[in-house]
């Protein structure tokens, strides 16, 4: 169970539909193969200028690799769970 409220606020927010974040599947294809989970997002980001998106997990023949570092090569047939974020107006802060 979740008791920390900010988790539960977070969670509830990626799995519903309101519009802010989303958690969302991506099947890594062919086209895509041994590109690197950064330039994969970056790829994303450019194609949808209104979002930013942060690589959760790779599920890669049944296994999962959580929290990705960003130079891990993707192969075809991964599958890609991201948090697609709305860009805000506020500059992110160091």
């Amino acid at each position: 169970a979740v008791f920390e409220p900010s988790v539960s606020s977070f969670i509830e927010e990626v799995t519903t539909a309101r519009g802010e974040a989303d958690l969302i599947e991506v099947q890594v294809d062919g086209n895509r193969d041994n590109v690197t989970t950064e330039e994969y997002v970056k790829n994303l980001e450019q194609s949808d200028k209104g979002s930013r998106y942060v690589p959760l997990m790779i599920v890669r023949e049944g296994k999962n690799i959580i929290a990705p570092q960003q130079n891990v090569k993707l192969r075809a047939g991964d599958k890609l769970l991201l948090l697609k974020a709305k860009k805000s107006g506020e500059r992110e802060e160091a």
